[in-house]
């Protein structure tokens, strides 16, 4: 029987993880794969790490391991639209991705938080 981290996961998502940061300060991100998941829209509110109130839109249950300011999209590659490959609407960014350990130390699951996206996403 798998483990419970890897049992639940039964959506795909598309991740675009963060690559740097180019020379004008923005965020830059690598070609987007496909990773399985557990989505969940929600609606509420949590501090970030400088202590600002973030909205948070979505929950993400991963074992992947996400850093902060990667982009995420609910849905396949074969879904994403167009030759830009690049969503229209419904793009999220990675705003806490803290690790959760099973009982024994031995599987480790990541619960994101995401913020929508609410201008142009980062470069690829």
């Amino acid at each position: 029987m798998p483990a419970p981290e890897h049992d639940n996961r039964r959506q795909k998502a598309i991740l675009w993880t963060r690559k740097g940061v180019n020379r004008q300060g923005q965020v830059t991100l690598n070609d987007p794969v496909e990773i399985m998941v557990r989505w969940k829209w929600v609606k509420r509110e949590v501090l970030d790490k400088q202590g600002n109130t973030v909205a948070i839109d979505a929950e993400v249950v991963t074992v992947e391991t996400v850093p902060i300011g990667s982009v995420m999209w609910l849905g396949e590659l074969n879904d994403l639209p167009g030759t830009a490959e690049v969503p229209e609407e419904d793009t999220m960014q990675v705003i806490s991705a803290p690790p959760t350990p099973d009982i024994k130390g031995r599987f480790i699951q990541r619960t994101l938080m995401l913020m929508r996206i609410k201008d142009t996403m980062p470069e690829l």
